[in-house]
């Protein structure tokens, strides 16, 4: 006759944290499930670039309206040809630091910055640019948790809503639905416990750069891996900054190759005294922080990665709005609609 089990006190504990990470992304799917497309606000004005303008055009049009990315319209087929990203001017940026070019504005970044490819500089179009960011679109009216899935799934950061027309309604980004879920967070504090550092969330280990790292480095380490931010430490390892997509698009509006030549720390400080309303550099969570509490100051502060540091403010590990949502998608995930 077999004994009877009893489990341990430890095992018991290990069950019931278990028990409690399944019931906290439940929660969250019910949420995307029961909510539309609809739900996610417009913006007043979509920004559409014309498969038209130039390259130095398009870039103006997204740091003018302070975006990151753009859908390019073809009128003569009636399609879009992808989207117009910022970050390629990280690479531009890379490329005329190891030319020796001299950058004072926009246009020498761009002027330059197309010679990179192997295409002569006619044929490097916002077409041709674009097309480094397919367009894939979803149906308006399709619930949350379809779009996330769909997210997941193509591995974007933000998608095209279309109506039956064809037309754009509106674009959700990761950071929307985030957002959108923690607006939600206060309802749901009481279940959603489980501490950061215990949930299966984020990537380890972080990539980071040394405070005194010339900001060139850090921009070709950031290239290299397709990142916008990346983690600034000190000599002891604790976490005293962070690159952002933001930071981009304000040395861009005042380029200078010779800055990039600064220690990353110098070179983010200076950009930021010609910014006013800057907010907390390095925002951080410890590993015994919530991840309700997580999600909450992610969506409050606008971040697109939060580290996560231990007792001695070392990151162990970061948190992005990919990580969340690909968190809630993967769990037990539905059939994701296909591309348009």
């Amino acid at each position: 006759v077999l004994p009877n089990y009893c489990p341990s006190a430890h095992q018991l504990l290990l069950d019931s944290h278990l028990t409690a990470k399944k019931k906290m992304v439940q929660r969250l799917r019910e949420i995307l499930a029961k909510n539309t497309t609809d739900s996610i606000p417009a913006a007043k004005d979509l920004v559409v670039v014309n498969v038209h303008d130039t390259p130095l055009q398009g870039f103006e049009k997204l740091l003018e309206h302070k975006i990151q990315s753009a859908p390019v319209f073809d009128s003569a087929s009636g399609k879009y040809t992808g989207f117009l990203d910022v970050r390629d001017l990280i690479s531009f940026c890379v490329y005329l630091h190891g030319s020796n070019e001299r950058a004072e504005n926009l246009l020498d970044i761009v002027s330059f910055g197309v010679k990179m490819f192997k295409h002569s500089v006619e044929g490097v179009t916002v077409a041709y640019l674009s097309k480094r960011n397919p367009f894939h679109a979803i149906k308006q009216g399709i619930t949350l948790l379809e779009a996330v899935e769909f997210l997941t799934k193509n591995n974007l950061r933000r998608v095209p809503v279309v109506n039956e027309k064809g037309d754009i309604v509106n674009i959700i980004s990761q950071s929307s639905i985030v957002q959108f879920l923690g607006q939600h967070m206060m309802e749901l504090r009481d279940e959603f416990t489980a501490h950061i550092g215990d949930v299966p969330v984020g990537s380890s280990p972080v990539l980071s750069a040394k405070r005194d790292e010339k900001a060139i480095d850090v921009f070709k380490t950031m290239d290299s891996h397709h990142r916008s931010g990346v983690a600034v430490v000190d000599d002891r390892g604790a976490l005293v900054g962070n690159t952002s997509g933001h930071d981009l698009k304000l040395f861009i509006k005042n380029p200078s190759v010779s800055v990039l030549n600064l220690p990353i720390l110098t070179f983010l400080n200076q950009i930021r005294q010609l910014q006013i309303d800057i907010v907390n550099p390095a925002i951080s969570s410890g590993v015994n922080d919530s991840f309700g509490h997580v999600i909450g100051k992610v969506a409050a502060t606008r971040i697109h990665r939060i580290f996560i540091v231990d007792a001695d403010n070392r990151p162990v590990k970061v948190v992005s709005l990919t990580d969340i949502l690909s968190y809630v998608a993967t769990q037990t995930a539905s059939a994701a609609p296909e591309a348009k």
